[in-house]
């Protein structure tokens, strides 16, 4: 074997140096450099009040995953929300079973018209629904409050730096919490709560680290019921989504022409 030339020595003597020194600075990273300071939860509900009041305008998805015994359904949504003219439009896509159809919405004041299989209805909402809305930030906190709750550390959430704050809830916040969880965007959730008997019920808040705004919520909830059919108890569980984006952009919502002259159905009351 031939022996290594002092370049090469010198060479590698470098490479080594430099791995050590690579090395060394990233275990200082991990177990000396000084962390990011995680604020308490009370430290961070007066911000996240205070940025919540803010809020005119934002863009959400949405993704709804239940089971229901071994038969599972999916749904997909995305819109825009304007609070100050109170007007949103959505796009809801559900798949059964291998089938899907999409329904498309738009609610200007409390006049929701919606399409489906290419036909256009109306439907009348609560009075206060806006004003619903606009207090979904002030009502998370509350039942954070009411539940136990804690900050779990910082994570990113598509390119955002988000605190993020676990909640588990009581049987009596449950309501609340999937209405928020769903963004507000089904009124009346009472009967459901009752009806799937959910013993469990989760929900996850993700808070931009700069400006407090929430930025996207995760909801879980496990129940039981009897199937009538058969007798048998099922297992239920439904998982909710909820992403939101440009806050307080500029937000343009129009009722299309073929829209004004829906079909009115009843309409529905709140909780």
């Amino acid at each position: 074997m031939q022996k290594m030339t002092f370049k090469k020595k010198e060479l590698l003597a470098i490479a080594v140096i430099a791995v050590i020194a690579v090395s060394g600075y990233l275990a200082y990273q991990h177990f000396f450099a000084p962390k990011e300071e995680i604020p308490s939860l009370n430290e961070l509900l007066p911000k996240i009040s205070a940025a919540s009041k803010k809020i005119k305008a934002y863009a959400f998805e949405l993704t709804v995953k239940s089971t229901f015994g071994n038969k599972r359904f999916t749904m997909y949504g995305e819109g825009k929300v304007d609070l100050e003219a109170e007007k949103m439009h959505m796009v809801l896509t559900l798949e059964v079973e291998g089938s899907s159809f999409k329904q498309e919405m738009y609610l200007i004041g409390t006049t929701a018209y919606i399409k489906v299989f290419g036909m256009w209805y109306k439907q009348a909402y609560p009075e206060d629904f806006w004003e619903e809305a606009r207090r979904m930030g002030e009502k998370s906190l509350e039942i954070i409050k009411k539940s136990k709750a804690s900050v779990k550390g910082v994570e990113v959430i598509d390119g955002v730096k988000a605190y993020k704050i676990e909640i588990i809830l009581t049987e009596e916040t449950a309501k609340e919490a999937l209405k928020i969880a769903m963004g507000g965007t089904f009124y009346s959730t009472s009967a459901m709560i009752k009806e799937m008997g959910f013993k469990e019920v989760k929900v996850i808040e993700w808070v931009d680290t700069e400006n407090y705004y929430l930025i996207k919520t995760y909801c879980i909830m496990r129940g039981s019921k009897k199937d009538p059919s058969t007798g048998k108890t099922i297992d239920i569980t439904i998982e909710v989504e909820y992403k939101f984006s440009d806050i307080n952009k500029p937000v343009q919502i129009v009722l299309p022409e073929e829209a004004k002259g829906a079909k009115e159905i009843p309409g529905f009351g709140g909780s």
